[in-house]
């Protein structure tokens, strides 16, 4: 299996993250004079696959994700009289192309044979139109194009044998506001399918511009727990270096190196982004000096790019190009430059990163070790969840909603008449002011802080016998690491928020309370044994971890047939 290394791109709206995307390109021509008509405001995460060159040789539209049930205006595939006035009357139902369809035909069959047709003719061009429109996010949930790499990333991707995939993700976490009765407006919580955050390996926060804080203290519970699961690297689009003009990629790293140098001023150019991962929880501010707040692996400086801001990309931008081509242009060839050594150096960091980190998964030991406090786990988590409906500040227990109680949910637990979740598997669902699954929620969110928190206070990691080249103080810092990396990766619901909490996928939730319901468990003792039951399904995935095919597909990209999504 070829490696994958998904990078989610995270900033600012206009904060250059597509346009540093395409300089990597082999033709950037093709991609550039695409978004320069669009003003590239992305509203839809597009994955862009760079592929050597020469198993491609242009850009190509590989696949589109939809909401096809958003598109029939409902789950049902029955409201004919809505979707076919949405075909007469709203724009994006005419920018796709789709069309009316008679109520005495199948829905949901003509709808996919409509939306095949569309892929079949969908161009870079009409893509990239299409991702720029307003509210295109409710129709289009991803976009991937596949890209050619420029000469020296078609080496180091060659070398590696792998692909990568760069996701631009929507300007930083973008609110959607749902408008209610009576004039009313909600704040609708993003979730990480949504941000674009959803099985990725590694973020590039684009680093420039100022960082509101009530976004970050909004998301903080969420960032937080996908940027302590993987590598953080910041860049930063500086003007001190648009006229360090340098002769090939290496030359890059001697220019960066020398600004850190001065380290005050390079120092003040992640000043913001920095105040922004202090407010999220990712470092911490000591003596007016930021460090990462966690084991990063990585030393801060180590992880900071500086990058040109480039005259070619303003003036295609304004309409006003002195090239046809941006390669003969002087000031791109000099920005892409950078830009490639910047995207090397951060694949070689993370290859080696999960070399080392995966390390800990050769053998059993870990799993074994894990299970071996299988109890103290249990224990842990049904002291905690006693409390819940009876005192607000419990350590796992949430979300915590005025109308149930540890035994309420217990109950429902345990209930076979109680669904566990929807009829297309939502878990979301609200009736009312209530949740409608409310037993499902706050044992999924429960369970998924409680695992985050045991690995991250544990002491019994001297316990692993780890083979790696790492130094021996830092042992219980990696295997922190590498599981929470598991965790998020591969046990984190996707598609879901409940109340701004993370869950536990939602079959990993069905399958346990479904276990507990066959075993017969008494409800005084549901959340014990549920936190038992996932555990073992934690441990036995990381079991398969060890082995070094299982490895590669959870790393890269694949999603282990064993746990369904």
């Amino acid at each position: 299996m070829k490696k994958k290394l998904v990078i989610a791109l995270m900033g600012l709206s206009k904060g250059g993250k597509t346009s540093f995307i395409n300089s990597l390109s082999h033709n950037p021509k093709e991609m550039l004079a695409v978004h320069a008509k669009n003003e590239a405001r992305t509203k839809v995460t597009v994955n862009y696959e760079l592929v050597s060159y020469g198993e491609i040789t242009e850009a190509a539209v590989i696949n589109i994700g939809w909401n096809k049930a958003r598109i029939a205006c409902g789950g049902d595939y029955k409201n004919f009289d809505s979707y076919n006035k949405a075909c007469d009357e709203d724009g994006i139902y005419k920018e796709l192309g789709l069309q009316k369809i008679s109520g005495c035909e199948n829905m949901y069959s003509e709808l996919n044979k409509q939306i095949t047709q569309i892929e079949q003719s969908m161009t870079v061009e009409k893509v990239m139109t299409l991702i720029n429109i307003e509210r295109m996010d409710e129709y289009i949930t991803t976009i991937t194009i596949q890209v050619p790499a420029n000469e020296y990333l078609t080496k180091v991707l060659t070398q590696n044998g792998m692909t990568l995939v760069l996701r631009d993700t929507r300007g930083l976490l973008d609110l959607m506001i749902e408008e209610g009765k009576n004039n009313t407006k909600t704040v609708y919580m993003k979730p990480l399918a949504e941000l674009g955050l959803d099985g990725i390996n590694g973020i590039i926060f684009m680093s420039e511009g100022t960082f509101q804080d009530s976004i970050a203290k909004m998301y903080r519970r969420m960032l937080k727990t996908v940027m302590n699961a993987v590598p953080v690297f910041l860049a930063y689009r500086d003007k001190t270096i648009c006229e360090e003009f340098i002769v090939d990629v290496p030359s890059a790293k001697n220019v960066i190196d020398g600004k850190k140098k001065n380290l005050d001023m390079f120092e003040d150019r992640f000043y913001e982004a920095l105040n922004f991962l202090k407010n999220v929880g990712i470092v911490n501010e000591i003596d007016g000096d930021f460090e990462f707040a966690t084991f990063n692996y990585f030393k801060k400086l180590d992880v900071e790019y500086l990058f040109p801001e480039c005259m070619y990309l303003s003036r295609i931008k304004r309409g006003r190009p002195t090239k046809e081509n941006p390669l003969e242009d002087e000031t791109f060839v000099n920005y892409t430059l950078y830009t490639t050594y910047i995207m090397s150096d951060v694949i070689s960091k993370l290859l080696g990163y999960y070399d080392d980190i995966f390390s800990v998964f050769r053998g059993n030991t870990l799993s074994n070790v894990l299970r071996k406090h299988r109890y103290e786990f249990q224990e842990d988590v049904e002291r905690d969840f006693k409390e819940y409906g009876y005192k607000y500040h419990t350590e796992y227990a949430r979300p915590q909603v005025d109308y149930e109680n540890a035994d309420s949910i217990s109950d429902k637990m345990c209930d076979v008449g109680v669904d566990i979740l929807g009829p297309r598997d939502g878990i979301t669902s609200m009736t009312g002011r209530k949740m409608r699954y409310v037993a499902s929620g706050v044992s999924g969110v429960t369970i998924e802080r409680a695992l985050r928190k045991w690995i991250n206070k544990q002491t019994f990691y001297n316990e692993i016998n780890m083979e790696s080249a790492l130094d021996d103080n830092k042992k219980a810092d990696v295997i922190k690491k590498a599981l929470s990396y598991v965790l998020q990766k591969r046990f984190v619901d996707y598609y879901a928020t409940i109340q701004g909490y993370i869950c536990m996928n939602r079959y990993i939730i069905k399958d346990n309370i479904e276990a507990i319901r066959e075993k017969n468990v008494c409800e005084s003792k549901a959340m014990y044994e549920y936190a038992g039951f996932v555990l073992d399904a934690f441990c036995n995935e990381l079991e398969q971890v060890g082995n070094e095919a299982v490895w590669e597909l959870i790393v890269d990209c694949g999603k282990n047939s064993e746990i369904k999504y």
